[in-house]
């Protein structure tokens, strides 16, 4: 029973695991060319590709087909330089450049071989390098508009299927803006242009005759475009970082003007059920925010928009298609309705060249510039919503999954509070201890109070190791010791001196949990196995004893010869002692620090202060031979000062056996970058081989000859570093040195961090 809250949580968080991120759609990059891509609406198995011609190369294409379903490039006019194509009226029409002509011309959709027609548009202006020229075409591929500089030309395609000719016109002058448009009356055309000192937007019908015009503000204009049934036409406000947006309803012919506190290139618009709204992205609040307000609705005091989540950089291009706002940033994509709800966010890089677009292309985005395309996929993700739920799943599911559980460890509370009393009472059942977290003895049978010599004058609640303060009792206080931290189950053979008589038991420890699910204690029984099995004792930290006693003696001999003495070497003497208790104290911490590496509590931290604080902790006077460099670079950081205190002090002390008391440099540094602190020991030692150091990151592991090492330091480094979310990287080379460096994460967000350095600067 006490599984089935944990399963219901599993199976939880394997959902969450198995589904994509928390957007119903995910993105990739597909495809990449370099040069400009545009495509059929008629075809989509064919796209023109327009390269920009190299300078020393005039030989060189640049235009080509692509052919989808082989994926093959085909090279079409290599001798000409094409400025822009599209498909047009079952052929391809191109303008291109001879001299300083820019042409347009007419070929089949073959291999380019039959030209149609040919026809001189403009002249390169003198001065001037190039010449910029645009082909519009209609949805229906029939018609286009041919902007090339500010002449504006109307084209129309014959009458049959195939590509037999066009006819051409000169619609207007000085264009500087425009855009096939379809409406309920018919296909025409949008533009601007200037007249005087004065600009005016102008609206055709479907014999492209111009049926209405209006004043607009003569500034850059950043684009034009058809939105529903509204033309957009984006302005730059020169001189300031705003726009100026004015829309045309093509149904009604009214006009409407509204000027914007971002940039254009930022700027779009959609309709959100039947009602016209621009959408703009912006960083008003540190971070990018989609805004959709209603083009009836006042733009002043601006409602507040979707929070884009993660850092994708800056916003480059926004864009619209039908009622969702697409984002390109400097380092990623974003797909937001504009209801408000993300559809996509990517990670993904799209370079973008001059006068960059996005269109729709199949079921993705093409993101289409004059030096590069790239073709974005579009994917269902599975389980999306399992994803972004989480939160939602946290809030509800995880407290009554939490009730749940409560009741199943009453249960089990109550059925172990029988089972402690029946085994405590039961006769024949060894001997019974129960010993709570504190290390409290509580209650013993009649057996253990006997093994213990526990009369009944002798209250019971004190620390165990009271009732087995003798030797033969040391085996037993040894296992209740080592098991009653770890709150597992565990069973273990000892060997007791019982009436002067020795007797092997297995003692067995079981947890015993409280009302709350919280851990009681240990009941341990201890079951005679004398008659069965043959006397031995365990060795278990035979080791470890050595180690002590060695030191141990060391200290008792050096107590001896001090008589007070000042002038006869006592101060050295002194100084052998605290090394040696010190190496003592340094031992015993590492195994407690093992003991309770689960125990992590994180704080704020500066690396350099740890640093300093870690190299202070070893005297000169007792490592003469060791000089110490520091090289301090630090920062602030979110990290459990003791251990990691203890696995830089690990490092150092390794360092200075490095050095097998010869004149050395035990260096330590500490630098930091965007994620992540770094701290460094290194020393002038005597290095280590390769078999070394394939195997010092196992646990126990030791290089030590005359056995004064375990590997407990290195295990210690390794453990901590895990912990913190880190790596340790080990360099050595032999007879140059080692050097050892931690990397872990700050674990700190940069607002946090400029918050913590500046109340740090102002105490």
């Amino acid at each position: 029973m006490r599984s089935l809250p944990l399963l219901a949580l599993l199976v939880l968080q394997s959902w969450v695991l198995w589904a994509d991120a928390g957007e119903p759609l995910g993105l990739s990059v597909a495809g990449t060319w370099k040069g400009r891509i545009v495509e059929s609406h008629r075809d989509t198995a064919a796209r023109l590709i327009i390269y920009p011609r190299t300078a020393w190369d005039a030989a060189s294409p640049t235009f080509a087909v692509f052919d989808v379903n082989s994926s093959r490039y085909v090279d079409k006019a290599s001798a000409l330089n094409v400025l822009d194509a599209a498909f047009f009226n079952g052929g391809i029409l191109m303008a291109h450049r001879q001299g300083s002509n820019v042409h347009l011309r007419m070929v089949t959709r073959d291999a380019g071989a039959t030209v149609v027609d040919d026809v001189m548009l403009a002249e390169v202006p003198v001065g001037a390098d190039s010449l910029t020229v645009r082909l519009l075409v209609n949805h229906d591929e029939t018609s286009a508009l041919v902007l090339a500089g500010q002449m504006l030309y109307a084209v129309k395609g014959s009458q049959s299927s195939s590509a037999s000719g066009y006819s051409i016109r000169l619609l207007e002058q000085r264009v500087f803006a425009a855009v096939p448009v379809r409406s309920a009356s018919g296909s025409g055309a949008v533009f601007a242009f200037r007249s005087g000192p004065s600009a005016f937007l102008a609206l055709t019908d479907s014999t492209l005759r111009i049926i209405w015009s209006m004043l607009i503000p003569l500034s850059d204009v950043e684009r034009i475009e058809q939105v529903g049934s509204s033309v957009l036409l984006v302005s730059s406000l020169e001189g300031a970082g705003g726009s100026v947006v004015t829309v045309l309803d093509l149904a009604t012919r009214n006009a409407t003007t509204r000027s914007l506190p971002v940039e254009a290139s930022r700027v779009t618009a959609l309709e959100i059920d039947g009602v016209l709204s621009l959408a703009f992205v912006t960083t008003r609040s540190g971070r990018a925010e989609v805004v959709c307000v209603p083009l009836s609705m006042s733009f002043e005091g601006l409602p507040a928009g979707v929070i884009i989540p993660g850092d994708y950089g800056s916003p480059r291009l926004v864009r619209s298609f039908g009622d969702t706002v697409v984002i390109v940033f400097s380092a990623g994509l974003s797909m937001v309705t504009g209801g408000g709800d993300i559809l996509a966010r990517e990670a993904i890089q799209i370079p973008l060249g001059g006068e960059a677009d996005i269109t729709r292309s199949g079921s993705g985005l093409l993101v289409s510039s004059s030096t590069q395309s790239t073709l974005v996929r579009q994917r269902a993700q599975r389980l999306w919503f399992v994803a972004r739920s989480w939160e939602w799943l946290l809030r509800y599911v995880i407290p009554l999954l939490f009730i749940t559980t409560l009741g199943v460890l009453y249960l089990v509370y109550r059925r172990q509070r029988r089972f402690l009393e029946a085994m405590i009472d039961a006769p024949g059942a060894g001997v019974v201890l129960f010993v709570d977290v504190n290390g409290r003895l509580l209650r013993a049978n009649e057996r253990g109070s006997a093994l213990l010599r526990i009369t009944s004058d002798v209250p019971m609640g004190r620390m165990y190791t009271t009732y087995m303060n003798r030797a033969d009792l040391a085996n037993l206080a040894g296992f209740i010791e080592r098991v009653r931290h770890s709150r597992e189950s565990h069973s273990e053979k000892i060997s007791l001196s019982v009436d002067d008589e020795l007797r092997e038991l297995i003692v067995t420890s079981t947890p015993i949990v409280g009302t709350l699910g919280s851990a009681r204690g240990m009941l341990f029984t201890g079951v005679d196995i004398t008659e069965t099995l043959e006397q031995r004792r365990l060795v278990n930290w035979a080791q470890l004893a050595h180690d002590m006693q060695t030191n141990l003696s060391t200290i008792r001999l050096n107590a001896e010869q001090i008589h007070g003495n000042t002038e006869g070497g006592d101060d050295e003497r002194r100084r052998r002692i605290l090394f040696q208790v010190g190496v003592l104290i340094d031992r015993v911490r590492d195994l407690l620090g093992v003991a309770r590496s689960d125990v992590f509590q994180r704080s704020m931290v500066h690396s350099a202060e740890l640093c300093t604080e870690v190299r202070h902790e070893f005297d000169s006077t007792m490592f003469p031979h060791v000089t110490f460099s520091m090289k301090l670079r630090g920062t602030l950081m979110m990290a459990d000062r003791l251990k990691l205190s203890r696995a830089v002090r690990n490092a150092v002390e390794n360092a200075i056996k490095a050095l097998r008391n010869q004149p050395g440099t035990v260096e330590i540094s500490t630098w930091f970058d965007r994620t992540n602190v770094f701290i460094s020991v290194s020393d002038t030692g005597v290095g280590m081989d390769p078999e070394t150091m394939a195997n010092m990151m196992k646990p126990y592991f030791s290089s030590s000859a005359d056995g004064t090492g375990h590997g407990i330091g290195t295990m210690i480094m390794h453990h901590v570093t895990k912990l913190h979310g880190g790596r340790i990287r080990v360099t050595s080379e032999r007879g140059k040195g080692t050097q050892v460096v931690f990397r872990i994460p700050h674990g700190m967000e940069p607002k946090d961090k400029i918050r913590a350095s500046t109340a740090e600067r102002a105490a």
